[in-house]
């Protein structure tokens, strides 16, 4: 029950952090009871595809470190970088620890509204002449939340001036990390490096 509680928190004040991701036991199957009594909202099901047949198949959610971290830390710019680390998340591992996350959430998150799939096309159609694709935008989509349709806007106005796409996103997205003010430059500017910039790429 305390798992389904946290989802539910984060679905309700950053959707955007759950990303799901398909999962299966193979060789397995539910009991006819389970099948005929579940509701159609039960997370199991037996494996209907090809390559699914003889396995139970479900959708769980990753949440993945520096997307959490950006989020804490726009959404509570009075913890510092360094807090946020020792806070939230183990030493060793960087695991996150959810007692500590959950409050935070809870009292000063955004109240974000989920942004179905067909929504989050209507924003890209507006900044398509941008020429990132599509795959990307939702992709980034998992890394800003909501936030991405201002990003979007300003990439748009950089590239109105230049033409040059991949640069207006790049532009766009260093400024929006320049003013969060508690991610330190370095970490800012490594983030953008390593998992940001290949976004920006046609695919």
């Amino acid at each position: 029950m305390e798992q389904i509680a946290l989802v539910n928190l984060i679905r309700n004040n950053a959707p955007h952090l759950l990303i799901p991701e398909k999962r299966n036991k193979a060789n397995s199957s539910l009991p006819m009871l389970t099948q005929l009594f579940s509701n159609n909202d039960y997370p199991f099901k037996n494996g209907q595809q090809l390559h699914t047949k003889g396995s139970i198949v479900w959708t769980d959610y990753a949440i993945y470190f520096w997307q959490l971290t950006l989020y804490l830390l726009k959404t509570h710019s009075n913890i510092s970088f360094v807090d946020l680390l020792k806070t939230c998340f183990s030493n060793d591992s960087y695991q996150p620890d959810w007692q500590a996350i959950a409050p935070l959430i809870a009292t000063n998150g955004t109240q974000s509204p989920i942004v179905e799939t067909d929504e989050l096309d209507r924003w890209y159609d507006e900044i398509s002449l941008t020429h990132l694709s599509p795959h990307s935008y939702h992709q980034l989509y998992q890394w800003f939340g909501i936030d991405l349709k201002e990003i979007g806007y300003q990439a748009f106005d950089y590239f109105m001036i230049h033409r040059d796409g991949s640069n207006a996103w790049q532009k766009a997205i260093q400024h929006y990390l320049r003013n969060i003010n508690n991610l330190p430059n370095k970490t800012a500017s490594a983030i953008f490096d390593d998992y940001l910039k290949a976004l920006l790429t046609k695919h």
